[in-house]
């Protein structure tokens, strides 16, 4: 069932910062600024978008090196990166964004001491040398986000992750296969809709390897040999955006849920974290006004909204918005903070 999406919401994307739009290629040609992703990432500004054109980007080492600055890193298509995406030092207001790496292969990233928020989604990420690890990241959400690699790290950080996939690895002498899926030390962990598989031959290694104590709150989640946690009530919802689109083209909102769940969606320009466990879930953008009403789950499970982009001033080449659902369940009378998922609206030149 397809909704079109209340006039509201365009007023409420009219509220974004501009951003400066860096287009990365694999060759040079029109419209194109650079052959790279690590010398886009080097010249953009704080606040910038870096659009990423289908191809295959090789790196020995690492892919980027994003510190002390905001920046969207966003794939326009197929993109098979290669290496590390470095990210350290931001700041309580800076926020680093990355969407749509979802060929499997060596992309990986190493994020420390992030004071704002980390947001992946749509991605695939681990790599056949390096693990991801996330240490004292204030506000990390992940969504649909798959680790290949195992032992992903989260030190010392607050994980919101919705729709994920957290996989071990086989290592080693074939005697010796084990390998867990998450390890968490201290911060807190949300997980709604998300699958944890350790490798063990030996069926004592745990899903998700825990010290300090962490704070974990579960809902719907496929794991094995967990640390203590709390089962929250309820089934996963799930929810997505289109990850880019022009000015003037449709943009496209699917939530699946329980029928007749009313969905509504919050609307905002920067994103947050906040745990909210009575809600089973985490509010991850901090929303500009009430949130807009989307509609009622039909029977099929699948309520498809649309509204058209509007166009932006001369000279703003990009800006980048938050959404998030919510459901709210009508029998009970319960809201339920679904996934969110982040759009980038681009110049219709690009």
């Amino acid at each position: 069932m397809r909704l079109s999406v209340p006039l509201a919401l365009l007023a409420l994307l009219g509220h974004s910062s501009a951003n400066e739009v860096h287009v990365v290629a694999p060759s040079p040609g029109p419209g194109i600024d650079f052959t790279t992703i690590t010398a886009a990432v080097a010249a953009a500004n704080d606040g910038d978008i870096v659009l990423v054109k289908p191809g295959t980007y090789n790196f020995t080492t690492t892919v980027a090196t994003v510190e002390a600055k905001s920046l969207t890193l966003v794939a326009d298509g197929s993109v098979v990166p290669h290496g590390i995406v470095e990210v350290q030092n931001l700041g309580a207001g800076d926020v680093f964004s990355i969407r749509g790496f979802s060929s499997i292969d060596d992309l990986a990233i190493e994020a420390n001491q992030v004071d704002g928020v980390l947001w992946s989604e749509d991605n695939i990420l681990g790599n056949s040398s390096s693990i991801c690890t996330f240490t004292d990241v204030a506000r990390l959400n992940l969504l649909r986000t798959r680790f290949l690699a195992g032992a992903t790290s989260v030190a010392n950080s607050n994980l919101a992750t919705y729709d994920s996939i957290f996989e071990g690895r086989t290592r080693g002498h074939p005697g010796f296969i084990y390998d867990t899926a998450l390890f968490l030390d201290g911060g807190h962990l949300f997980a709604s809709g998300t699958r944890l598989a350790s490798v063990d031959l030996f069926g004592s290694i745990p899903d998700i390897f825990a010290t300090n104590n962490p704070a974990v709150d579960l809902l719907d989640v496929d794991a094995d040999h967990l640390p203590a946690h709390t089962i929250l009530p309820g089934i996963a919802r799930s929810y997505e955006a289109s990850a880019t689109v022009r000015e003037g083209e449709t943009l496209t909102l699917e939530a699946q849920g329980n029928p007749g769940d009313f969905v509504f969606a919050f609307v905002g320009t920067q994103p947050n974290q906040l745990i909210l466990p009575a809600n089973s879930g985490a509010l991850l953008i901090s929303p500009t006004l009430p949130p807009v009403f989307l509609g009622a789950i039909p029977p099929s499970g699948l309520l498809e909204s649309s509204v058209t982009m509007p166009y932006m001033p001369p000279g703003v080449e990009g800006r980048v918005y938050y959404s998030q659902a919510v459901f709210y369940e009508v029998v009970g009378g319960t809201a339920i903070l679904g996934p969110g998922s982040m759009v980038t609206l681009l110049d219709e030149s690009l």
